[in-house]
C-alpha cells in the first residue's frame, strides 16, 4: 500500500485475531479439560480460543495419555477419533501428567498418524508436556522428544512452552498437581505465544 504522497504507509492494525473463524480442537487430560480453573471461561483452552477468536471444542478427559492401553477411555484414541469426526481447520495436543513408558511404546506416534490420516489438511500441532512445581523428570523430557519428532514427521508442528512451572508453587491449587486461575493463565499466555501468525500468537 502506499500513501498519497507515492511513499509507503503502514497497513491500519486490525482488530480482528489472525485465526478468527477457526473451529480448534484440543485433545488432553485434565489440564486440558480445565481442573483446577474456578470455571471453564477460565481454563487455559478456553482463554486461548477467546484470545484468537477461535471455536473450541474441548476434548480433554482427566487421566488421559497418549497411551494407557489406547482402546480404554483414559486413551487419547478417543479423542483422536472425537476430533476427526468433528473435522476441525486445527488440532492442539497436550499432555504430560500421566505419562508413562506405555504411552511412549504405544500411543506417541499413533496419535498423530491416526490425526494425519483422518485430517489431512488441518493443522496439527503438539505442546510440550506440562508439569508441576518440582524438578522435570528425565523420563519426560525423553517423552518429549518422541512427541517433537512424531509430530513433526506428519507435517505438524511442536511447541516448547519450557518449564513453566518448576519452582513456581503459587499456580497450582492445594492438590499441587492442578494449576489454578492464574496457572491457566500462564499456559494460555505461552501457548499462544508459541503459534503459528496464520491462527493466532
Amino acid at each position: 500500500m502506499t500513501s498519497s504522497a507515492g511513499g509507503p504507509s503502514a497497513s491500519a492494525p486490525s482488530a480482528t485475531p489472525a485465526g478468527t473463524g477457526l473451529t480448534v480442537a484440543f485433545i488432553g487430560d485434565s489440564y486440558t479439560e480445565g481442573v483446577g480453573a474456578s470455571d471453564p471461561s477460565l481454563r487455559w483452552t478456553t482463554l486461548l480460543a477467546a484470545a484468537n477468536g477461535w471455536e473450541e471444542l474441548n476434548l480433554g478427559v482427566s487421566g488421559a495419555s497418549y497411551g494407557q492401553g489406547l482402546e480404554e477411555w483414559n486413551s487419547y484414541a478417543l479423542q483422536v477419533e472425537e476430533a476427526i469426526a468433528a473435522q476441525p481447520d486445527v488440532v492442539i495436543v497436550s499432555g504430560g501428567l500421566n505419562m508413562s513408558e506405555l504411552d511412549q511404546e504405544l500411543g506417541v506416534e499413533s496419535v498423530f498418524t491416526d490425526l494425519r490420516a483422518g485430517l489431512p489438511d488441518a493443522r496439527i500441532l503438539a505442546v510440550s508436556p506440562f508439569w508441576v512445581s518440582t524438578a522435570y523428570p528425565e523420563q519426560l523430557t525423553l517423552t518429549s522428544e518422541l512427541i517433537e519428532a512424531d509430530v513433526t514427521s506428519v507435517g505438524g508442528q511442536y511447541l516448547d512452552v519450557g518449564h513453566l512451572f518448576e519452582d513456581e508453587f503459587q499456580y497450582f491449587e492445594l492438590d499441587g498437581l492442578h494449576p489454578d486461575d492464574a496457572g491457566h493463565q500462564l499456559i494460555a499466555n505461552a501457548v499462544d505465544a508459541g503459534l503459528p501468525v496464520e491462527i493466532g500468537g
